[in-house]
Formats: C-alpha cells, structure tokens, sequence
C-alpha cells in the first residue's frame, strides 16, 4: 500500500477511514459474536481461534489476486495456519488466487489488523 494519495495503491489518511471500509468492519461486528473476537490480536496471534468458532475472515484481494488470511499483520504463521491455508487452497482452486499470509513466500507487507480482529461466518 502506499501513503500517497496520488497512487491507486494508497491505504488512506487512517485505518478504516473510507466508507467502505468502515461499512465492512461494521457489518463483520455484527456478524461476529463478541466471544469469538480477539480483543488486542496483535497480543493474541499466539493463541489458536479452535474449533469452535463459525468461520473465518479472508480478503480476496482482487488487485493483487490475493487471498489474505490470518496473520497478515505479522510475518508469523497463525496457530490455526493449516486449517486457513486448507480453505485457501480451495478457494484458491476456484481463483487461481495467491495465498497471503504471515510466513509465506510472498509475504511483502502487514495489512490492517480489521482482518485479524474476527473470524467470518461460515457458509451456509
């Protein structure tokens, strides 16, 4: 991402500050039930969500061909890491998508934290 506005990469003043953005972390707050959610991820990203939880939250970035899961804010794997690159791949055999993630080849940069906050519904 960049921090120049001028760019079609540019992240924003802020996180969560275009409307869009804010509309998505809004509606993934009602979604989730507020057990499910890690209240300071970057202190929790040791912890396994387990199998418990309804879901999980992915990006499929379309710009990049990109599907980012958990952690993409850190350059670690997620203690859930092969039960989220399992989805992945199948995803992926839709898309053609590149998995993104903490600890994987082409890891580049953090994304905000909203992705690491909750875990999306499953499909029903």
């Amino acid at each position: 991402s960049s921090a120049d506005p001028c760019k079609i990469t540019y992240h924003g003043p802020s996180a969560n500050s275009e409307p869009e953005t804010q509309a998505l972390v809004d509606y993934a707050m009602k979604l989730f039930p507020e057990g499910q959610r890690k209240k300071k991820p970057e202190k929790q990203k040791d912890e396994a969500f387990g199998e418990e939880i309804s879901g999980f939250y992915a990006d499929i970035h379309a710009f990049g061909r990109e599907l980012y899961y958990p952690w993409g804010f850190d350059d670690i794997k997620s203690p859930d890491d092969e039960a989220f690159q399992a989805l992945g791949r199948k995803l992926h055999s839709f898309n053609s998508y590149r998995l993104w993630s903490g600890a994987q080849p082409h890891y580049r940069y953090p994304v905000p934290v909203l992705h690491q906050i909750t875990c999306m519904r499953t499909w029903e």
